[in-house]
C-alpha cells in the first residue's frame, strides 16, 4: 500500500511539474496572438461584469471561455474574443459587417483560411468599393471569399454585426468589427452557442449570401424595390413567452417583424421598461413607449446625443412621460447601443435601430432571450450609462432648424414620420 501511495505522489509531482510551465506557456502564447491588435493593452480581457455567467466553451483556444455577452465599457478588448473564436474554427466562418477596420481580426480569418476553414464575408457594398479599410483591402489581397450587398431603396445598407463560426458559435450585438467600437463607443456583443438561434442566423446569412454580388461584380448603383430581396428569414416557431406572448428567438430585415415585436414587448410591460438606443426615429415606437408611460409603467432610455439633437421623436417621447437621457461614448466615440430589457423578464439586441431604415431598408438583425443571464448583465449595464448620462433640458430639446428639427409637428405634439429625414448610421458609426 505504502509503495502505490509513493508512486502516486511521484506521478502528480510530475504532472505539476509539467503542467505548470504549460500553462504559463499558453497564457503568453494567447498574449503574443493579441499584440497585433489595434489596440494597447497589457492583457487578455476579461469582462468585469459582476456575475457569474455561463460562458461558451472553446475547443482549442487559449481563451477557452467566451463570456455570454461583452460590453466595450468594461471589456479592455472585445476583438481579442472574436480573434479567439475565429482561431478555434475548424469548419466555417460566415460572417455578415457593416465595416470592417480590426487588423487583428483579419489576420485571425486569413489565417483561418490558410488551415482550410471555408470563409465567407459578405460586407456593405459602400464601404468596399467608396471607403475601402485596409484591413478589407487585406482580406482581398489574401484571397478571401468576400462579396458586397447594400439595402433596398437609395439609402438601405448592410448593417448586421454578425459571425458564426462551425454553425456552433455566434456572435452579434451592436458591436461593429472596426477600431472605434473597440476603443470608443458604448457597445455590447453577445456570444451563444443556442442551435436554433444559430440555424436561424445560418439561414439569414445563407439568404444575404444569395442576394449579394462579387468584386468583379463592381458597385451595384440605384434602388431596388421593398420587395426586391423577398422575405426576411423569421422564426416560424418561437418559443420565448413573455406575459402571455410568444417572442421569436431572432429576426431579420429589411421588411421583417423586428419593429412589430418591439412594439409588442412594450404594450406587455406591466413595471419596466428600460433601452438603450444609438439612432431612434420610429414614430410607432414611441407612440408604444408613451402609451406604456402613462399607463404607469417606468420607461427609462438613453440615446446618443448626436443622433437624438437630430430626431422629433425625441422630442415628443421626453414631453409625454419618458424619462430620457443622452449619452456619448466612454471615450469620445458615440453611444451605440441598440437594445430593450422589459419587465427584466425578456432582452432584445442586436442591430436594430428604432428608424424606418433599420425595418424597410436595412439588412439587420435582432437577438430575443428571456434568459437571466443575458438580461442581468444588460439592465447593469443600462444602468451605469443611465447614471452617467445627461438630462437634456427643454431648451436642448427646442425644435429648431439649426438642430435638424423640420420646425412642425402634427396632432398632440407627435412628428408628422414623413416630416424628417432618418439618416440611420452610416456615416458616424464608421468613423475611427
Amino acid at each position: 500500500m505504502k509503495f502505490f501511495q509513493a508512486q502516486f505522489k511521484l506521478a502528480l509531482l510530475f504532472i505539476l511539474t509539467f503542467s505548470l510551465p504549460t500553462a504559463w506557456a499558453g497564457e503568453n502564447t494567447a498574449l503574443n496572438l493579441l499584440k497585433n491588435s489595434s489596440v494597447s493593452f497589457e492583457k487578455p480581457s476579461i469582462p468585469e461584469v459582476k456575475l457569474k455567467i455561463i460562458g461558451v466553451k472553446l475547443k482549442k483556444n487559449q481563451i477557452t471561455e467566451l463570456p455570454l455577452f461583452a460590453f466595450s465599457r468594461t471589456t479592455s478588448d472585445i476583438s481579442a474574443y472574436l480573434v479567439a473564436a475565429i482561431d478555434d474554427a475548424s469548419q466555417t466562418i460566415e460572417v455578415a459587417l457593416y465595416g470592417f477596420t480590426l487588423t487583428n481580426v483579419a489576420e485571425a480569418l486569413v489565417r483561418a483560411k490558410d488551415r482550410g476553414v471555408n470563409v465567407r464575408i459578405v460586407i456593405n457594398q459602400k464601404h468596399t468599393f467608396v471607403r475601402r479599410s485596409e484591413e478589407i483591402q487585406y482580406l482581398i489581397d489574401n484571397n478571401i471569399n468576400l462579396r458586397t450587398i447594400r439595402g433596398v431603396g437609395s439609402y438601405g445598407i448592410m448593417h448586421n454585426k454578425i459571425g458564426i463560426i462551425d454553425n456552433r458559435i455566434l456572435s452579434a450585438g451592436s458591436f461593429n468589427w472596426v477600431v472605434s467600437a473597440n476603443v470608443a463607443n458604448t457597445e455590447n456583443m453577445i456570444f451563444t452557442a443556442d442551435t436554433k438561434t444559430i440555424r436561424g442566423y445560418s439561414r439569414a446569412f445563407e439568404w444575404m449570401w444569395t442576394n449579394s454580388r462579387s468584386l468583379e461584380d463592381g458597385q451595384d448603383y440605384g434602388s431596388y424595390p421593398p420587395n426586391h430581396f423577398g422575405p426576411a428569414p423569421a422564426d416560424t416557431r418561437p418559443s420565448l413567452e413573455f406575459h402571455g406572448i410568444k417572442f421569436p428567438s431572432y429576426s431579420f430585415s429589411p421588411r421583417g417583424s423586428t419593429q412589430n415585436h418591439i412594439i409588442a414587448a412594450i404594450g406587455a410591460a406591466k413595471k419596466r421598461i428600460t433601452a438603450a438606443i444609438f439612432s431612434f426615429y420610429s414614430l410607432p415606437v414611441a407612440e408604444a413607449l408613451v402609451k406604456a408611460a402613462k399607463r404607469g409603467v417606468d420607461v427609462k432610455i438613453v440615446v446618443d446625443k448626436v443622433q437624438a439633437s437630430q430626431s422629433p421623436v425625441i422630442k415628443y417621447v421626453w414631453e409625454n412621460g419618458v424619462k430620457l437621457r443622452w449619452s456619448r461614448g466612454h471615450n469620445k466615440g458615440v453611444m451605440h447601443h441598440k437594445y430593450m430589457v422589459a419587465d427584466e423578464g425578456l432582452l432584445m439586441t442586436g442591430s436594430f435601430n428604432w428608424s424606418n431604415n433599420a425595418q424597410n431598408n436595412n439588412f439587420e438583425n435582432m437577438f430575443y432571450t428571456t434568459s437571466g443571464y443575458y438580461i442581468k448583465g444588460y439592465i447593469q449595464e443600462f444602468n451605469e450609462v443611465y447614471e452617467l448620462a445627461y438630462t437634456p433640458t427643454a431648451e436642448d430639446l427646442a425644435e429648431d432648424d439649426e438642430k435638424g428639427f423640420p420646425g412642425k409637428s402634427v396632432g398632440n405634439n407627435v412628428p408628422s414620420a414623413f416630416e424628417y429625414y432618418d439618416p440611420s448610421d452610416p456615416y458616424i458609426e464608421f468613423s475611427n
